[in-house]
């Protein structure tokens, strides 16, 4: 899936020739086919740029700012 969102003719389809998109989460099938979940590859799916970085907002709170609003 990462080499397919950065090279536009890599094409993967499952055992039906259906296309698999680039959306991991929206993937859930091949999730099952390879027996995980997004919560055992997050780590390597942020770092790969597959999904976004979850916002810790306990984190967000404790810097220093001016400004509260977002």
């Amino acid at each position: 899936m990462a080499l397919k969102c950065d090279v536009d003719y890599v094409h993967i389809a499952d055992e039906m020739g259906i296309d698999i998109t680039t959306d991991i989460s929206a993937e859930t099938g091949v999730l099952k086919f390879f027996d995980t979940d997004i919560a055992q590859i997050r780590p390597m799916a942020e770092a790969l740029g597959l999904l976004r970085p979850r916002l810790n907002i306990a984190e967000a709170v404790a810097l220093p700012v001016e400004d509260c609003w977002f």
